[in-house]
C-alpha cells in the first residue's frame, strides 16, 4: 500500500466545493488490525508499532481485516496545536515506549479507510469511505479518534488556523478514490507567514555562517553561503541587519526568505 498525498494549495481552495478537515502535525501512518493484532506502519515503511503500544492496545478493539489512514498526534492538555515530539516519540527506544505513552500519551486520528472487513475501499468515492469510518467509529468510538469535517473551507479555516492556531487545513475531494500518490484529490493550505527580525547574531561551522540569531529569541538555518558572508560582515561594520522569515505558526519551521543590511 501507498500513502495518499496532497499537493499544495492557496487560499483559493478554501471556495472550492470540497470537503475541509485540519491539517494535523504529527507522524503519518496506516493502521493495520489483522488477525495477528495491531500494526503501525509510517510513510517510511517502518513498523513503530511498539513506539505507541497506547495505540495498539485501543486498536485491538478494531474488526479484523481493517486498515486505516491517519496522523498519530500527541495533543497539548488546552487541545490547541499538537505537541513537537510526536516523531521524537517514534524514534526513542522502545525500552521507554510504556513510560512515555503515560507521560506524553498519543492519539492516532483517522481520515481514511482502505480495508474493511479485508474487503479493498481504495476505489470507492471519499464520501463511501467517510461514511464507513463514521460507521467503525460508532461501533469501535475507543479504538481511534475521528478527524473532523466542515464544508465551508473559509469557516474552517476560521476554526482549525486563526482560532485553534493550527498548520492548515486540507481540501478534499469527495467523490476521488484513494490514489495512492500525490494528487489533486487532496490539497494542502498551510498557514505560511513572513516577518521580518533584526539579526543579533550567527553561528558558524568551518568558517561559513550556519544558522542566524533572531531578535525574537530564535534561530534560522542560513543556507545560502552569500546571504551569510552578507550577515557575517554587515555585523561586524555595526550595521542593522534584518532577515525576512517565512514559518508556521507558533514559529514552527521556519525558511529564510532573504537578508537585508538597512
Amino acid at each position: 500500500m501507498e500513502f495518499a498525498l496532497a499537493e499544495q494549495g492557496d487560499k483559493r481552495t478554501l471556495e472550492t466545493e470540497r470537503v475541509f478537515e485540519p491539517k494535523l502535525d504529527g507522524e503519518r501512518a496506516f493502521l493495520v488490525r489483522s488477525k495477528e493484532g495491531v500494526a503501525l506502519i509510517n510513510r517510511r515503511k517502518r513498523d513503530i508499532t511498539g513506539h505507541f503500544p497506547e495505540i495498539a492496545l485501543a486498536a485491538a478493539a478494531l474488526p479484523v481485516g481493517t486498515v486505516l489512514d491517519g496522523e498519530i498526534t500527541i495533543p497539548l492538555l488546552d487541545g490547541a496545536h499538537n505537541c513537537p515530539s510526536t516523531a521524537w516519540r517514534a524514534n526513542a527506544l522502545v525500552s521507554r515506549a510504556a513510560g512515555l505513552a503515560k507521560s506524553q500519551p498519543a492519539i492516532f486520528v483517522a481520515f481514511d479507510i482502505l480495508f474493511k472487513d479485508n474487503v479493498d475501499q481504495r476505489r470507492l468515492p471519499l464520501f463511501q469511505r467517510r461514511h464507513a469510518l463514521e460507521v467503525l467509529a460508532d461501533i469501535c468510538p475507543s479504538a481511534f479518534f475521528l478527524v473532523p469535517q466542515m464544508p465551508d473551507g473559509w469557516m474552517a479555516w476560521k476554526v482549525w488556523v486563526d482560532f485553534e492556531g493550527g498548520e492548515g487545513v486540507m481540501a478534499k475531494d469527495m467523490n476521488a478514490a484513494y490514489s495512492g500518490r500525490r494528487s489533486s484529490a487532496w490539497v494542502k493550505v498551510k498557514a505560511w507567514k513572513e516577518e521580518d527580525f533584526l539579526v543579533l547574531g550567527f553561528t558558524s561551522q568551518v568558517r561559513e555562517v550556519s544558522t542566524l540569531e533572531l531578535s525574537n529569541g530564535h534561530e534560522v538555518n542560513c543556507p545560502r553561503a552569500d546571504e551569510g558572508r552578507l550577515v557575517k560582515q554587515a555585523l561586524s561594520e555595526g550595521k542593522e541587519v534584518v532577515a525576512s522569515v517565512r514559518y508556521l505558526p507558533p514559529y514552527r519551521f521556519p525558511i529564510l526568505a532573504k537578508v537585508e543590511v538597512r
